[in-house]
């Protein structure tokens, strides 16, 4: 094992890779090298032909943010397929050397990032890249939300935001700045994906308590026994995105 991970380390010389360094065989056989990331962030997926290739280096807008060294979790990948990593704003993970790749919601500019792989000495890459969420933006407001910021007091007594659309449905929720729920084939259930239908939801996040009752939505929260602490829902509606950002008082 130890000689395996020295192997490793030894290709770690390449801090980022281009055309030039795809110059063996393709053992790795990626899906597609560009991926595009909608505002929301939600996840694709990209397979591979072959297997026991590892993730060399990621990068964030042309920053190196994440390399092999940094991790010990992630060294034995050749082996299990196995990978997961958050990158800033990025989320990368692996199994069965299939590459789930997800992002924050992005309320600024377009983004980009890029993630190297290596099997032996081939050498391949994937660009990509995150579209602004498009939050109006010259699209109408079709789910009309009676608020964008709620406040739970201390007890987490439940509050009400109503909306005048219908047919939207609920994309990520993040508690205290870490995604607690994403509505997408991987991460929801039947009943879930099908909450722009029939207008009915019920999750509990972590401390918070979200219920959608025929499109209007009931908050609320565990007591609240230490510091402020935030939340954020994320909603769409077709091309319409909108959210609500919130936070229960502390103690």
């Amino acid at each position: 094992m130890k000689q395996y991970i020295l192997f490793i380390l030894s290709l770690l010389c390449v801090t980022s890779c281009t055309e030039e360094d795809m110059r063996w065989g393709d053992v790795i056989g990626l899906s597609t090298h560009e991926v595009t990331l909608n505002g929301a962030g939600e996840p694709v997926t990209v397979t591979t032909k072959g297997k026991s290739w590892w993730i060399t280096t990621i990068e964030i807008d042309g920053k190196i943010i994440y390399h092999l060294t940094d991790s010990s979790e992630n060294w034995n990948m050749p082996q299990t397929g196995k990978f997961n990593q958050k990158c800033d704003w990025l989320n990368v993970k692996a199994d069965d050397w299939t590459l789930n790749i997800s992002a924050d919601t992005n309320y600024e500019e377009s983004r980009t990032f890029k993630i190297c792989l290596s099997a032996g000495d081939y050498f391949d890459y994937i660009n990509g890249t995150q579209e602004e969420l498009m939050t109006g933006g010259g699209f109408d407001d079709v789910i009309g939300l009676s608020t964008r910021e709620v406040t739970l007091n201390r007890a987490g007594d439940e509050v009400k935001v109503e909306t005048k659309g219908k047919t939207w449905w609920i994309t990520v929720i993040k508690v205290d700045g870490e995604t607690s729920f994403i509505n997408n084939y991987y991460n929801c259930t039947k009943e879930d994906s099908k909450m722009n239908e029939t207008g009915y939801f019920s999750k509990k996040c972590g401390w918070l308590n979200i219920r959608m009752e025929n499109w209007t939505l009931y908050i609320s929260a565990d007591e609240n026994q230490g510091e402020e602490r935030t939340f954020e829902i994320n909603l769409e509606a077709g091309p319409y995105f909108d959210r609500i950002t919130g936070k229960q008082e502390k103690r």
